[in-house]
């Protein structure tokens, strides 16, 4: 269900992620504490509309409550990782 960035360990990100990296971070630094929130809260469900789609590419007959059971399992995964 996840998809391979293409980046491994052994790889470093170029110039160019590195520097859009930078602005990322001065945006956010720019942020008040609300806009920060906020925008956290819309990467989560971006993040989460993104593992939807792909679990419905990889079970094309799944229902709505299938793939909601299935994006539980992969946040509650990824928390005890301690990625959340």
């Amino acid at each position: 269900m996840t998809r391979d960035s293409g980046l491994h360990s052994s790889q470093q990100p170029g110039p160019q992620a590195e520097a859009e990296f930078r602005e990322l971070v001065r945006a956010a630094r720019r942020m008040s504490p609300d806009e920060r929130i906020r925008a956290g809260i819309k990467m989560f469900e971006d993040g989460c509309e993104e593992i939807r789609n792909q679990i419905r590419a990889s079970f094309p007959g799944a229902n709505h409550a299938v793939v909601d059971c299935l994006l539980r399992h992969v946040v509650r995964f990824a928390e005890r990782r301690g990625l959340l």
